[in-house]
């Protein structure tokens, strides 16, 4: 029994659960948030309606408000109310589609979802003469052959979610949700019905009240509302005059990264393959202690470690979103330390140095890779880094400038030191590497390295 419960969960995992992760948490062919400039709009979006006394009463908020949304509606209620969806049309909104009945679309089959959005779009069209092309699933969950929908099909997630489908905590609770972490290009979650599976019926009446001291709240902070489709093409208009200044800005970094790598003499771990650069120095700074009882004092000698840029360039230009960045990142860093390590036990001007050492933003999970992190000492060096690489952050992330603007407090560099004792366990000397030891330099300690 247990082997076709293991097999019906591997069958489901590949039916929903990938395809569901694929597309949110690795952005396939979804939005989940528009630019951040100090221009851009956020967007309401409403599921689940239209509701006979709901949706009528939202409309009648953002009319007063001059507030444009973005409707995601069922297919069966736009039969039952097309009065509804004609108003929600000629009122300037967006209608998006959200299956045709509140259905997961992991418990159907393909051919049923493609005939739910199908249905639902052509009464949408019949009602108000245009086509809905933007698709939110219930509850956001997917199956695999979503991804094969027609590439005109664009999939809409969200920023904040506002569980406002509960009545526990009333409307300050919601506005509470909605307010959280909320930002330019934000894409809120809202529901103007409260008859499907898991909501309640009056929820919507707390929905509404808690909009109404949110919109007054937001409108007076200067914020804007716009529709998904603007959204849209504001975040692609947006990106194009990026990518003007960001080649600019590349053609003058990988210029410098030349000059930078002549002058201190940076050698390649690995032409072309690697994503390390590697120089023998003198430790100059305040001395490290590390959790294995090691430590680096002034005068000791280190190896030092930079990234190569045009490789982490090229992983952020191919990368589809942020996780996905990371992910290919850490593979390359996890691949690229055997065979830095390898290249310091036979490059015989790396003797006795006493560990691996760099400065670096990523330095997320680098203790799980053996590494210590520290805060860098306050003062001009530590000032410059910060801004330097903050630029590269601009440069690589795939959400660049934006990235800068939410998450400016974690984008902070530290020092990763690995002690060369830690170092030698954990990338034992290769056997090729033993004839360049000379007697007695048995206890010589390799490096550390960076995270």
């Amino acid at each position: 029994m247990s082997r076709y419960i293991i097999g019906a969960t591997i069958i489901f995992a590949f039916y929903a659960i990938i395809p569901t992760l694929i597309i949110r948490l690795f952005g396939y062919r979804s939005i989940h948030q528009g630019p951040t400039h100090k221009d851009a709009g956020i967007a309401l979006t409403f599921d689940d309606g239209p509701d006979p006394i709901y949706t009528a009463e939202l409309l009648d908020l953002l009319k007063e408000h001059n507030v444009k949304a973005t409707f995601f509606v069922l297919g069966k209620k736009a039969e039952l109310y097309p009065d509804l969806i004609r108003r929600i049309h000629v009122e300037g909104h967006q209608i998006g589609i959200h299956n045709y009945v509140h259905f997961a679309n992991p418990f159907m089959a393909p051919w049923k979802v493609r005939k739910q959005i199908r249905d639902t779009a052509d009464l949408v069209e019949q009602i108000t003469g245009t086509r809905p092309v933007y698709y939110r699933p219930p509850w956001g969950v997917f199956n695999i052959f979503d991804m094969f929908l027609p590439r005109t099909m664009k999939f809409v997630m969200w920023t904040i979610m506002s569980e406002d489908w509960r009545t526990r905590g009333g409307e300050d609770k919601i506005s509470q949700r909605m307010l959280s972490n909320l930002h330019r290009g934000s894409i809120l979650l809202l529901h103007d019905s409260g008859d499907t599976f898991g909501a309640e019926p009056d929820a919507p009446k707390y929905m509404l009240r808690a909009l109404r001291s949110f919109l007054e709240h937001t409108q007076a902070q200067g914020y804007k509302y716009v529709r998904v489709d603007d959204m849209l093409r504001d975040l692609e208009k947006h990106e194009a005059k990026l990518k003007i200044s960001k080649k600019m800005l590349i053609k003058v970094w990988f210029g410098w990264e030349k000059i930078w790598h002549t002058l201190f003499q940076f050698k390649a771990v690995d032409k072309g393959n690697s994503i390390f650069h590697y120089r023998v120095t003198t430790y100059s700074g305040e001395p490290i202690y590390l959790d294995d009882g090691g430590h680096i004092r002034q005068g000791d000698k280190v190896v030092e470690i930079h990234f190569d840029n045009h490789m982490l360039y090229d992983i952020a230009l191919h990368s589809r979103s942020n996780l996905h960045l990371a992910v290919q990142m850490l593979n390359k860093i996890q691949s690229g330390l055997p065979e830095l390590m390898n290249l310091i036990y036979n490059d015989i001007e790396c003797r006795y140095v006493k560990g691996l050492y760099g400065i670096t933003l990523i330095h997320r999970g680098s203790k799980n890779l053996g590494f210590n992190a520290f805060d860098m000492p306050k003062g001009l060096f530590a000032s410059i880094t910060k801004r330097y690489l903050r630029m590269l952050m601009y440069v690589l992330h795939p959400d660049g400038k934006e990235r800068l603007k939410i998450r400016r407090d974690m984008l902070v560099p530290k020092i990763v030191v690995m002690s060369s004792d830690f170092y030698k366990k954990k990338y034992p000397m290769p056997h090729d590497a033993l004839n360049l030891q000379q007697p007695g330099t048995l206890n010589y300690s390799p490096p550390l390295s960076l995270d």
